[in-house]
């Protein structure tokens, strides 16, 4: 959800008193200048079976009057947005910007499923324009390379899946590059060699045709420790990631145009199998 200050509710239905958790998070910011928070639950926010009506208005109100943050970020699965509801929360949020997240993933419903995301691009368009009805604003993710997909193809897969959210108009799109931690699935996959995380060249490769400010690049979140992060060679990964993680990524791949190169993108263009990228146009002039 890309999002730099989380109240997190740890367990998944959340147990105990939710809202004397969020206070106890609160205590740590009460009286200072926050921009965003993050309330983040393991499922949905909007799923009342794991967080009740009354109780998330609750939390809302408490987090605006504690901190009064320009912006408050929540996540649902399309099939759980209920534009009542949410307008509901709007009206508690008051003027704080409530910012609903509807992970998309891929525009391609195949690659969706393989990740148990079953919802149709219909529904996808259906929830969205519940969100911004009920006055909302809408954020949808990206994945760069879930499981099945090779480098090139997940590199075209994400330019495709930010292009079918253009049209729909989200005011933001995140491009979640894929991350491998203990005990997942894709950590199986990990140790019996079929499956890496994404080469820092398909981060900035997946956004270069951006054209706006909408998409940003995600994936920041280092807790727990990740099995594998995405990454290029050893002598270069820690300089691109902060080229990358420095800019937004309608300019990423700009940065990285005017960055010292590293001869391991030759590797990497071997992998793109053709993709067309201006990664490579640059590359093959400076060379």
């Amino acid at each position: 959800m890309h999002c730099p200050a989380p109240v997190v509710a740890r367990s998944h239905p959340p147990t105990g008193d939710v809202v004397a958790l969020v206070e106890k998070e609160l205590d740590r910011t009460r009286g200072s200048s926050v921009s965003t928070v993050c309330l983040y639950t393991p499922g949905s926010a909007l799923d009342t079976s794991e967080i009740q009506r009354d109780v998330l208005l609750e939390v809302v109100q408490r987090i605006v009057r504690a901190v009064r943050p320009r912006r408050l970020m929540l996540e649902s699965r399309p099939e759980l947005v209920d534009e009542a509801y949410t307008a509901e929360i709007v009206d508690v949020a008051g003027a704080t910007e409530v910012s609903i997240c509807l992970p998309l993933e891929s525009a391609d419903p195949g690659v969706r499923s393989g990740i148990g995301k079953m919802f149709t691009n219909r529904e996808y368009v259906v929830a969205a324009t519940k969100v911004v009805k009920a006055g909302a604003v809408l954020t949808a993710t990206v994945l760069l390379k879930p499981p099945g997909l090779a480098e090139s193809d997940a590199v075209v897969d994400a330019r495709r899946s930010i292009s079918w959210l253009s049209a729909i108009g989200p005011s933001r799109i995140v491009l979640e590059p894929m991350f491998v931690y203990e005990g997942t699935p894709l950590a199986s996959l990990l140790v019996t060699g079929r499956y890496n995380p994404p080469w820092l060249w398909s981060i900035a490769a997946a956004v270069e045709a951006a054209v706006d400010g909408r998409v940003v690049v995600g994936g920041e979140f280092v807790y727990p420790p990740p099995l594998r992060a995405p990454a290029n060679c050893r002598a270069c990964t820690e300089r691109i990631w902060k080229t990358i993680c420095g800019n937004d990524g309608c300019s990423a791949t700009k940065a990285l145009l005017s960055a010292e190169a590293c001869e391991c993108i030759e590797t990497w263009l071997r992998l793109m199998d053709g993709v067309p990228t201006r990664l490579r146009e640059h590359w093959s002039v400076r060379r």
